[in-house]
């Protein structure tokens, strides 16, 4: 029996009641900040999920995503930013023949690392 692409990818981390990482200005380039977590109900290459950063400016320049794990990592130096507020939206997308996406927001706040 085939599975049909019949189920979206879910996700159980950024949701809209849980969607911010706590982002110390001094974390080195390469440093995972956070995890996104999906769930998606289909089996094979219908349930596997690949990630994107879908936000443009500067957030994209700042953050990038292993496409296969969801790790988000620091890509730039975030030492020249104080609270500030990242909104970084990423999209989750099965591999289905007629592929399912979602897209969440992922909100951060890099801070100096004495204060947080």
């Amino acid at each position: 029996m085939l599975d049909t692409n019949d189920h979206s990818p879910e996700f159980l981390f950024p949701t809209a009641f849980d969607n911010t990482v706590h982002v110390s200005n001094q974390l080195p380039v390469g440093h995972v900040v956070t995890r996104l977590r999906v769930l998606d109900r289909d089996i094979e290459k219908n349930g596997h999920v690949t990630y994107d950063v879908t936000a443009a400016g500067s957030e994209r320049s700042r953050f990038k995503i292993d496409r296969e794990r969801g790790h988000v990592i620091v890509a730039h130096a975030l030492t020249d930013i104080d609270f500030r507020l990242f909104r970084l939206d990423v999209t989750a997308t099965d591999h289905g023949v007629t592929p399912r996406s979602l897209t969440a927001c992922v909100a951060r706040l890099p801070c100096e690392i004495a204060r947080c």
